[in-house]
C-alpha cells in the first residue's frame, strides 16, 4: 500500500528527526527508564506522542545507514541479552541497550513516532515501538526505523511483531532496493502488511520510469500478528519475495533481470490514517541475514 511519493517525502524528513517518548522509554542521556530514545516528526520540544510526553533532541549519531559486507552482529553490552544468545546472523537487535537506537538505525518519521518502549516485549526489558498519528484522517505517511546493507543477492528479515491496528491497513515490515540499472524500474518495495479486509499479506511493488508499476499481493493468513514471528525474504537470484505470518508462507515472483548493491530493511508503520486512532507496531528480537 506504500506510496512512492510518501517514501521520497519521508527521506527528506529524516534530517528533521527528534527523539520521542511514549512508553517509559530509555534515554541516550540518562540510563534510567525515565528518559527517551526514539524519533518524532520534527526537531522541536513538543507533544505528539500517544501519552502526551515531551520530545527531546536526537543523540546526533549518524552511523545508521550503509554497512559493510562483514557480519555486524549486535550484542548487548554487559548483559546476556537475546542477541548474545542467538549468534550467527549478519545483524541482530533486541532493542535492550539503554542508548543508541538512532546510532544503529535511521529514523524515518512523518506524523507519528518511533522509539524504544519498556511496556510490552518478548525479551525484557525493551522493544521498538512505532506509532501512527490519530488526528490526520486520510493522510498517508510512515513512521519507522531503517537499516541498509551492502548486499547483492538476498536479505532475510525476521522479527517478533505485535500489531494494534486502528486504520484500514498498515505495512509493518519491508525490504526495499534501487536497481543498479534504473532505465526500466526506479525502485522496488516489498512488505508484509495487515488489512482489515483480508488479513496479513505479502506485497511486491516496483515503480517504472514511464510512470507505471509492477504490483502483486498474496494473502498469507487472516490473523493479525500478536507477538508472532514474522519473516520477509527477498532473493535477487530467483526474483522472489516470501512472507511468513502465523506459520503460513506465500511467495511472489517480481520482474527478472534486476540487480542491486544495497538492500534496506524497514520496521514500523506505513499507513493511510482514518482519524480513528493510533496504529501501534511493536518489534522485538530482529534477525537480518544478507548476501
Amino acid at each position: 500500500m506504500r506510496s512512492r511519493s510518501i517514501a521520497a517525502l519521508s527521506l527528506l524528513l529524516v534530517a528533521c528527526s527528534a527523539i520521542a517518548n511514549f512508553d517509559g522509554l530509555v534515554s541516550d542521556q540518562d540510563s534510567s527508564d525515565s528518559g527517551v530514545d526514539g524519533a518524532s516528526k520534527d526537531g522541536s520540544v513538543a507533544s505528539n506522542t500517544t501519552d502526551g510526553s515531551p520530545l527531546t533532541t536526537p543523540d546526533g549519531s549518524s552511523d545508521a545507514g550503509m554497512s559493510s559486507d562483514a557480519p555486524q552482529m549486535k550484542v548487548d553490552s554487559g548483559d546476556s541479552g537475546y542477541c548474545s544468545t542467538h549468534p550467527g546472523h549478519t545483524y541482530c537487535d533486541d532493542f535492550d541497550p539503554t542508548s543508541g537506537l538512532m546510532g544503529r538505525w535511521t529514523a524515518n518519521v512523518n506524523l507519528g513516532s518511533a522509539g524504544v518502549g519498556t511496556n510490552d516485549f518478548v525479551s525484557p526489558p525493551r522493544e521498538m515501538v512505532a506509532v501512527s498519528p490519530d488526528n490526520d484522517g486520510g493522510v498517508s505517511g510512515e513512521d519507522d526505523i531503517q537499516k541498509s546493507f551492502a548486499a547483492t543477492k538476498s536479505m532475510d528479515l525476521e522479527a517478533a511483531i505485535k500489531l494494534t491496528l486502528q486504520v484500514s491497513s498498515t505495512d509493518f515490515m519491508a525490504i526495499e532496493f534501487t536497481p543498479t540499472d534504473t532505465s526500466v524500474y526506479s525502485d522496488c518495495y516489498f512488505d508484509v502488511a495487515y488489512s482489515m479486509g483480508s488479513g496479513s499479506e505479502v506485497e511486491a511493488q516496483c515503480s517504472q520510469q514511464d510512470g507505471g508499476s509492477f504490483y502483486m499481493k498474496s494473502v498469507i493468513a487472516a490473523t493479525q500478528p500478536s507477538w508472532d514471528r514474522v519473516h520477509l525474504a527477498v532473493d535477487m537470484s530467483t526474483n522472489q519475495v516470501t512472507g511468513t505470518v502465523s506459520g503460513v508462507t506465500k511467495t511472489i515472483t517480481f520482474p527478472p533481470g534486476m540487480a542491486t548493491t544495497k538492500l534496506t530493511a524497514l520496521l514500523g508503520v506505513v499507513y493511510k490514517t482514518s482519524g480513528n486512532g493510533n496504529s501501534v507496531v511493536r518489534v522485538d528480537n530482529v534477525f537480518i541475514d544478507t548476501q
